[in-house]
């Protein structure tokens, strides 16, 4: 009878550690498929990051050739420049071509502020002819664009004044801002934190807006290289403070401007280009820095650097108010920009 009932313990245990075995490797077995799993999802995801790294590098080498034939194109025939515009859509090129035609004059010219005469096709400040590539053409012809330009925004702005004045400043509605982001199209904004502020705020996305926050305007050469491979038919550069910290002198400052401004124009000599004021710190920012409060010094020199050139000056002064400026006194709130983004749309929809 012992022996019986040993017998059947011993079949009881082994019965016992069989089904713990078994347990155990279904267990180790579905752990196993759930390694494998992982593995594979991480294998596929290594496979799309590749894909997209190869057709991001695709995409890079075709817009730098896209530049890169701009520059030569313009160099050799405008008109070839013109049919490559037109080929993308780009009805607002047209226009700015008819309105350079007639602006070929490289004679000196002499600056009206400092009285210094130039080379023949330059001007003092050095920027380039985009109509022939030399330099500063016939600077009446340029006034009398700029205040053609001017006198048509003037004339409506009366709404974005009632705004301002009354700091009644409604936000866009998804339908006003897609429509405005459609007149920016073909315009792209060149900037340190004033510019990143429009992509900030979800006024234009980052094929629009390249920035690089708190760096000086002769140090954005590589974003400018960036927004030009995009073959804008506008760029509008949008500079702060940063410039007063940077360079000793408004001179200097506008020198390191007209550099920029150069650089889009040796790409595309019929670019339009628009040139935000530097706005001022507010009233209490500017009582303990000095280096802020020069910003209108740097601000006039900025307004004859582009009353001397191609470029359009666009006062941003008359939009300044203490109650849109954020606590740090340099920066603007999203009320700032949403009148900013009606405002320069008057100037690149003329």
């Amino acid at each position: 009878m012992k022996k019986i009932i040993m017998d059947k313990k011993s079949i009881m245990d082994k019965k016992i550690t069989i089904d713990k075995k078994t347990i155990l490797g279904i267990v180790l077995d579905k752990r196993k498929r759930l390694i494998a799993g992982f593995y594979m999802i991480l294998g596929i995801l290594l496979l799309v990051f590749l894909i997209s790294g190869i057709h991001r590098k695709h995409n890079s080498k075709a817009a730098a050739d896209g530049e890169a034939y701009i520059a030569a194109e313009a160099a050799k025939d405008p008109a070839a420049v013109q049919a490559a515009m037109q080929g993308r859509g780009d009805a607002g090129f047209t226009d700015s071509l008819q309105d350079s035609a007639a602006l070929q004059d490289p004679a000196a010219v002499q600056n009206p502020d400092t009285g210094i005469t130039s080379d023949a096709g330059t001007n003092a400040n050095g920027i380039q002819d985009p109509a022939n590539g030399m330099t500063d053409p016939n600077q009446a012809a340029w006034e009398e664009t700029e205040n053609t330009v001017r006198a048509e925004v003037q004339a409506q702005m009366g709404p974005l004044y009632q705004q301002i004045e009354s700091l009644e400043i409604p936000p866009m509605s998804t339908e006003q801002l897609a429509a405005y982001q459609q007149i920016f199209a073909n315009t792209v904004v060149v900037g340190d934190s004033m510019a990143q502020a429009v992509y900030d705020y979800g006024f234009l996305d980052g094929n629009h807006v390249y920035f690089i926050r708190g760096e000086a305007i002769g140090n954005l050469g590589g974003q400018v290289d960036e927004a030009m491979a995009m073959l804008p038919s506008s760029v509008i550069f949008f500079s702060g403070l940063n410039g007063t910290d940077y360079y000793e002198t408004p001179e200097l400052y506008a020198q390191a401007y007209a550099e920029r401004i150069n650089q889009v124009l040796a790409i595309n000599p019929n670019t339009r280009v628009f040139v935000c004021s530097m706005t001022p710190p507010s009233n209490e920012l500017a009582v303990y820095r000095e280096d802020l409060a020069r910003s209108p010094e740097y601000d006039a020199a900025l307004q004859n650097l582009c009353a001397s050139s191609t470029a359009i000056y666009m006062d941003l002064n008359w939009m300044v108010r203490q109650q849109l400026y954020l606590p740090d006194g340099i920066h603007f709130g999203e009320e700032f920009y949403t009148v900013w983004m009606q405002y320069a749309a008057l100037f690149i929809n003329r």
